[in-house]
This record gives C-alpha cells, structure tokens and sequence, in this order.
C-alpha cells in the first residue's frame, strides 16, 4: 500500500473527511487536495508527521510503501488475547454480554492510563475490542503486555467464560447449558424461574430489580424472533 492509500483506509475507518483530516493535522486543504489528486505523490516529512499526529499513529506506519501484501504471523500472545476476548465478546445473553465489554473497556483504559499507552476505539468495527488490545501489545511493553493478559483472565474468570485454566484443555469455555435451560423455560411465570434457577453474575447473586430485568429482556428478544 503506498501512503496515500493507508491514508485514506484510516479516514474511512474514522469515518474522517478530507476537511477533517486538513482541521485536525493543521494543514492547508489544498496540501490535502494535492495528495488525494495524485500531484504530489508523497508528503513531506513535516506534513506526513502532522497527519500520523491527527490520525493518532506512528508515523512509521505510513513507510515501506512496497511492503508485501503478506500477513504477519500471530504470535501466542496476539493468540492468547485473541481467544479471551472472543470468549467475553461471544457471551449469547445480551445484558451479560454488555457487562463483560464495559469491563473489556474500563480495562483498556485502566492501562491506557496507568503506562501512558493509547488505543483505539472504533464503535463500527465489529473486532473493535481485538484491535484496541492489539494497539496496546504494539507497544512491545512487557508490563503492558502482562497487567492485559493477567485482566482478560480474570474478566473470564469473572464471567464464567474461562473454567479450570489447569485442565488438559488450557482453556475451557463454559457451555451456557444454564442460559439455554433458562430459555427453554421461559414461559414459567418469574417465581417459578427464580425458584427453579440460581441467577448469578460473577458468582454473585443477582437483585430481584436485575432478574426481572433479565427475563423481560430475554422474553422481548423471544417475541422478536417468532
């Protein structure tokens, strides 16, 4: 991809205009005008500086034009986040699943803040999680690295999403047999659910208040899905 093109594939990730990106580097529009036309073929180092400060990347990623179109392989670690986060983003019962991504986020930005590294967020991305955690391995910091392994396995933990990590199978996932048996059941009038089921979130019992909410939610999802 030459700098033009990662250019423009960051503006549409951003959903940035060429007016947004010339405010926001603080370069005149028609710098930006000239690039997007094909006159001038490259910035200058000073404007390409201003667009990688707007853009929030390291200017590095706009070199090696002629990098090959090959993916880099994953690393365990890369792996690693990669199966916690799909097991806390995967979660079938939404209100759940909700909890687990503002925990997801909250710790993103607990380390964000704690090491003075930053990440993305971006809401259209279906793997906006995956990508801001990879934005923080890429800062190649080994307590980075350790203080997000060590918070998405207690998210799991917190979220029954992740049993017995000393198992032959390194990590389990839990099978939501409970949730499905909740469903199944739905029709039962709420004390007949709460007496048949134990409804708990991280372990801890849920108030009468967040179980009528639960099964509201689950019994307006059913009526959507007939």
């Amino acid at each position: 991809m030459t700098v033009i093109e990662k250019i423009k594939l960051l503006l549409e990730e951003r959903d940035w205009t060429r007016y947004k990106l010339a405010k926001e580097s603080k370069l005149p529009q028609s710098t930006i005008t000239s690039l997007f036309s094909g006159r001038v073929k490259s910035p200058s180092t000073e404007s390409l500086t201003k667009i990688a400060e707007a853009l929030d990347v390291p200017v590095g990623y706009f070199l090696n034009e002629d990098e090959e179109n090959t993916k880099k392989p994953k690393t365990h670690l890369e792996d690693s986040v990669e199966y916690f986060i799909k097991l806390l983003t995967d979660i079938n019962i939404m209100e759940l699943k909700w909890r687990a991504e503002d925990d997801l986020l909250n710790l993103f930005q607990g380390i964000s803040q704690k090491y003075q590294v930053k990440f993305k967020m971006n809401n259209k991305d279906n793997n906006k999680f995956l990508n801001a955690a990879l934005d923080l391995l890429s800062y190649s910091n080994v307590d980075v690295n350790v203080s997000l392994i060590e918070g998405l396995q207690e998210l799991c933990e917190k979220h029954n999403v992740w049993i017995n990590p000393l198992s032959t199978k390194e990590y389990t996932p839990y099978n939501f047999e409970s949730e499905k048996n909740l469903i199944k059941n739905i029709d039962l009038n709420d004390k007949e659910l709460k007496d048949k089921f134990n409804f708990t979130y991280g372990g801890d019992p849920l108030s009468e208040k967040e179980i009528d909410r639960l099964l509201a939610f689950i019994r307006m999802n059913r009526e959507f899905d007939k």
